[in-house]
């Protein structure tokens, strides 16, 4: 019996060592690093410094070269729970690497035991805890060089959080992204006993030290040094980790689950909110579920339209957002869930009086362009001001003063959105159609009906995005 015992143990010990292989990353495929990544080799992070170990590194060895830095570019760094409405964000300073001594503090570092198979994934991300940021410039970007081939998926994806907590949706968006949990780099870095068990590494263990670490920057200029692999990277994030949750989507109302109609989800805040409100809320979705089609549309059966406050149960997002034909809403980041829709669905943004320009068009009407039009987007401006009503932060001449026009309270016109939704009804998934209302300035309006034209500046916009995406990457 004895015997019977020693093989099964040897057996399972075998089997845990497979598996543990199975999980280490390929630390070739850090060969073609874009240039807003950089290698590290036998290193430890210790309380958020990196502490090198390689002679290349030590001045005093005969084989230094130099002491690396990690050079952040346009990282702008941001506090839990803040938003960008208090102008409170500043620029991410550059981290501590230095070498190894003989002065070392602690026993990790000191006599360092280096993990071959965990290779961290350090994350700077500019407007860390802004969704909409965050989707677009981190995750994206992740998605995109996992597809090409220039990260693996078993990396331990660590972000540099000055020492706060993550938001649900950060660790919500980069599941579907890595096997293990998401982790901060001051939890990976502090000096815990290395026996403690862990969940973010293949080791399961509170190893400080690695043979490989990685270490990347992402901001809104980061897609423009990764290869043109997908030719709608937003769109085949959100898809990729609808996919990754569809097993676990909750039921959703029996009536906006039927794909016979035009189903228009509104997105939506509470109704005593103190920025952003869409003030005839509950007239919008009457005007919806009574909404009347043009001449012309085939097989109509009618509207399913339904009130969706954002950001309480992400899966739920998730489900709802999914099985949407619209997603209307004024403008904010609960717009970015259109990407959760099916292919050459429709979202209507709605922008506050005076918030117009560069900076509204970056989200959502060039993003969608840029994605190859995955989406199509529908605007329209506010500019009659008995339709706008200032933010308690505006009142209170508190907060950022360039963000007090996008906090606005909106009144929508029902005729402006009668407008669009009858183009939309005409267009429903229909990429060429949708082309021809938009060469015709249809899809872009403001409340008085008015076509709005910007295509010349959106085709500047697109050429320079184009040719940054056929840019080599740097060695």
């Amino acid at each position: 019996m004895y015997r019977w015992q020693v093989v099964v143990s040897v057996w399972l010990h075998w089997l845990l060592l497979l598996a543990h292989a199975g999980l280490c990353p390929d630390a070739a495929s850090m060969s073609r690093l874009p240039p807003t990544c950089q290698w590290l080799a036998k290193v430890c992070v210790d309380q958020n410094v990196y502490v090198l170990y390689d002679n290349k590194y030590n001045p005093r060895h005969e084989l230094f070269q130099h002491v690396p830095r990690l050079k952040l570019d346009n990282i702008s760094a941001d506090y839990y729970g803040y938003g960008d409405v208090w102008g409170t964000h500043f620029s991410h300073p550059e981290p501590l690497l230095r070498p190894a001594t003989g002065g070392e503090e602690t026993r990790e570092l000191a006599h360092p035991q280096f993990s071959r198979c965990t290779i961290p994934l350090i994350i700077y991300a500019s407007r860390l805890y802004m969704y909409g940021h965050f989707f677009t410039n981190t995750v994206a970007s992740i998605h995109v060089m996992q597809q090409s081939g220039l990260l693996d998926r078993r990396l331990s994806i660590v972000i540099d959080t000055f020492g706060m907590q993550l938001e649900r949706f950060q660790r919500f968006l980069l599941a579907p992204f890595t096997p293990f949990d998401v982790t901060t780099l001051s939890h990976l870095s502090s000096r815990q006993p290395y026996e403690r068990p862990e969940s973010y590494n293949p080791d399961g263990q509170h190893g400080r030290c690695f043979w490989n670490l990685l270490a990347c920057q992402f901001n809104a200029n980061t897609s423009g040094h990764l290869p043109k692999t997908l030719d709608s990277p937003l769109w085949s994030t959100g898809q990729t980790i609808l996919q990754h949750y569809r097993h676990k989507l909750p039921p959703i109302d029996p009536e906006f689950a039927n794909n016979s109609k035009l189903r228009v989800l509104i997105a939506v805040l509470p109704r005593r909110s103190k920025l952003r409100a869409l003030v005839n809320q509950d007239q919008v979705w009457s005007w919806c579920t009574k909404f009347k089609p043009p001449a012309g549309v085939k097989d109509w059966h009618g509207t399913s339209c339904l009130l969706h406050e954002f950001g309480h149960d992400l899966l739920s997002d998730l489900a709802y957002s999914s099985q949407a034909d619209v997603l209307l809403g004024v403008h904010s980041e609960s717009l970015f869930n259109a990407f959760f829709m099916p292919e050459h669905s429709s979202v209507i943004e709605i922008r506050p009086l005076n918030y117009t320009g560069r900076l509204s068009n970056q989200y959502m009407k060039d993003m969608s362009a840029g994605d190859g039009h995955s989406i199509f987007w529908w605007g329209v401006n506010v500019v009659n001001p008995a339709h706008s009503a200032p933010s308690t932060l505006e009142l209170q001449k508190r907060g950022a003063p360039h963000t007090w026009p996008r906090e606005r309270h909106t009144f929508i016109r029902l005729m402006a959105l009668q407008y669009l939704l009858e183009r939309i009804a005409l267009t429903r998934n229909d990429k060429q159609r949708y082309m021809t209302f938009r060469d015709k300035h249809e899809n872009y309006i403001n409340d008085m009906l008015d076509k709005l034209n910007d295509t010349a500046r959106h085709h500047r916009h697109l050429r320079h995005l184009q040719q940054r995406q056929q840019q080599p990457p740097e060695q």
